[in-house]
């Protein structure tokens, strides 16, 4: 695999969210990208500790990033914020079609990532962008017992 690219660093007040943003490819090695880019950033602010916590990001991750490249074609932007224990996932591309959670049929392949972000995020939505493009966003919190047992939630329009 190749280097990932580097993050870019958002520079924040002391007392703000500290964040990462790296613009992807195109092609199925940039799923694998993220992943170890976000792994790299919830390392260096202190919220890869926990393993469960982890897996939950990366997998919304993954999820929302295949979204962008199977749905837009373009390069996404992913865009990672974490303070106070939680970390903000935001995957920005040109696309302003809002996704839509599906129910696909039982052993059809495919559409079932928004329903893994619902289960897996405290909060997930999306949002057009003045440029034309949209957000697709999930907010994580560390593991609470009170999170395995919540259903999946409807989709968000509120950043």
């Amino acid at each position: 695999m190749s280097r990932p690219p580097p993050l870019a660093l958002m520079a924040a007040p002391a007392d703000a969210a500290v964040g990462f943003a790296v613009r992807l490819g195109r092609g199925p090695g940039q799923i694998a990208t993220a992943r170890v880019v976000t792994r790299r950033a919830l390392e260096v602010t202190g919220h890869a500790g926990d393993p469960e916590f982890l897996d939950d990001v990366l997998l919304i991750v993954s999820e929302l990033v295949t979204n962008a490249l199977r749905h837009t074609g373009e390069r996404p932007l992913l865009v990672l914020r974490a303070q106070d224990g939680r970390v903000r996932v935001d995957v920005r591309d040109g696309d302003p079609r809002l996704p839509v959670r599906r129910l696909p049929e039982p052993g059809e392949p495919g559409g079932r990532g928004l329903r893994l972000v619902s289960a897996l995020a405290d909060r997930y939505g999306a949002h057009p962008l003045p440029d034309g493009g949209k957000t697709v966003w999930a907010v994580v919190g560390h593991r609470r017992p009170e999170r395995r047992a919540r259903r999946p939630q409807a989709l968000d329009r509120e950043p």
